[in-house]
């Protein structure tokens, strides 16, 4: 899944026509340990960041991800 996307991505770079160089550019990726929501409207830091140190490497993060049951939240909220 990660390799296709990644390529998908540094197809759509560009350069001038003047710039022949060949570089090797190496992708980390994370996946941060958040936690689950409190409920399905929860606001909280599901953002994916990339931070680029180009030519040289790429840092992807992205959250973990959570399925929001609003049932499971529900049945939840009627516990003692």
């Amino acid at each position: 899944m990660l390799v296709k996307a990644t390529e998908d991505n540094v197809k759509t770079w560009q350069f001038r026509e003047t710039d022949r160089v060949t570089f090797e550019t190496v992708f980390h990726y994370e996946i941060r340990n958040t936690p689950p929501p409190t409920n399905c409207d929860d606001g909280g830091d599901y953002n994916s960041t990339i931070v680029l140190h180009l030519p040289a490497s790429v840092e992807v993060s992205a959250p973990t991800m959570w399925v929001c049951d609003q049932s499971a939240v529900v049945h939840a909220k009627q516990k003692p």
